[in-house]
């Protein structure tokens, strides 16, 4: 009934059709410029000029002779991007929106952004409108990037993350007809496809010998950043965990640290640069835990308490918190001064690992101590040999009889 009043009073002209037209419009102009957050100008040249967004290189300087012409342009833009978006805008319209709705942090949104830039970013891929991107273009694409880049599996676990998402947002948005699970189970590439991590068993630990030397060189001179490696040693703490420590967390009578805070970094969306910030939470879900230390740790934090026990946090210098960075290059320094071969933090944490492994700790103590959910992940990731040759040679010795 509606339909046919409708009708007749678009043949009989009652409703303007052409008018209701011109009408709608000028409304979807008049909101795509509402979006507009740069200023239009008109140069002593007489053109008319402003700038249009560009995620990679921040924006890009547009110029018409007509007015009404360079608005037409901001509005084409503004309505490509809600009917046809490129890679690279479909990634930032994805990924902002997930940090807004809080499913993703700042800093992982810093990760993501990275990994998209370094593959997607200045390719031609990332130019190509999302309906017209075929499967095969994006498998030989990833497929490409594995084999010319040198990929490691741990890389193209970001780079798959990353695209998989940006793949549902589409599917969503009806731009796409490709499942991200069928699109990478039917990828043609397996583990020998990836770059290999060279004499791993060696250089993913320290030794016992090379622990020593650190601690016998914080001893000799137990500064605030000194002492924070021989903590994460001790303890197997990440590094931004060690530096979120206040002294709320430290348990002396019944020597124990209770984790539950991280420092997290992330790169500023408006500014760029990039931030770095304690949170409420640890890494994981199983982050949150009490460390239980031994005397000789206990000793070392008595001694930080005479220096910075005044301090909100653990580790801090004139009122100022000491950030992760600070204590990797103060490893770093250390090692080199001991003449022993530098290794990241994450590297000590392997070792605390190894150990408690090594001397017979039981399984769940040692996920306990770790964090971790499950023994599988800290075997996997975190166990590996630190014998000495020397020592080794000896144990093979007395094992083989025959």
């Amino acid at each position: 009934m509606i339909n046919e009043e409708l009708k007749y009073a678009v043949e009989s002209g009652i409703i303007d059709l052409a008018h209701i037209k011109k009408e709608i419009e000028m409304k979807k102009k008049e909101s795509a410029l509402k979006k507009h957050q740069y200023d239009i100008w008109q140069g002593k040249n007489m053109y008319w000029y402003t700038y249009l967004p560009d995620k990679l290189k921040g924006r890009r300087l547009i110029r018409k002779k007509k007015k009404e012409d360079l608005e037409d342009t901001i509005v084409a833009y503004y309505q490509s991007l809600e009917k046809n978006p490129t890679l690279n805008d479909l990634f930032y319209q994805c990924y902002e929106e997930r940090v807004e709705r809080k499913t993703i942090s700042e800093a992982t949104y810093t990760r993501y952004e990275n990994i998209y830039k370094k593959y997607y970013g200045d390719s031609p891929l990332g130019k190509k409108k999302i309906m017209t991107l075929s499967e095969h273009e994006l498998s030989e694409f990833i497929i490409s990037a594995v084999y010319d880049k040198k990929m490691k599996a741990k890389e193209f676990g970001l780079l798959r993350t990353v695209t998989t998402g940006m793949l549902k947002c589409a599917k969503r948005q009806g731009y796409t007809n490709i499942s991200p699970t069928l699109f990478f189970s039917d990828l043609d590439l397996g583990k020998k496809s990836f770059a290999n991590n060279q004499n791993k068993d060696k250089k993913e630990i320290y030794a016992v010998e090379e622990i020593q030397l650190i601690k016998k060189y914080v001893e000799d001179s137990p500064t605030v950043h000194n002492i924070s490696a021989i903590l994460l040693a001790k303890t197997g703490m990440r590094d931004g965990e060690c530096v979120a420590l206040k002294w709320e967390d430290i348990d002396f009578s019944n020597k124990m640290i209770h984790v539950h805070r991280t420092e997290t970094t992330y790169r500023n969306r408006d500014t760029k640069k990039y931030v770095s910030e304690v949170t409420d939470t640890t890494k994981t879900e199983n982050g949150e835990r009490f460390i239980v230390v031994d005397e000789e740790t206990i000793n070392f934090i008595r001694i930080l308490y005479q220096i910075s026990g005044k301090e909100e946090y653990l580790f801090s210098v004139n009122g100022n918190r000491i950030r992760g960075n600070a204590v990797r290059r103060k490893l770093e320094r250390i090692c080199n001064v001991v003449g022993i071969k530098y290794r990241s933090p994450h590297k000590l944490r392997r070792t605390y690992a190894t150990e408690l492994e090594k001397n017979g700790v039981p399984k769940s103590v040692i996920i306990s101590q770790m964090g971790h959910s499950d023994f599988e992940t800290t075997e996997k990731y975190y166990i590996f040999d630190n014998t000495e040759l020397e020592k080794r040679q000896e144990i093979i010795s007395n094992a083989i009889n025959y």
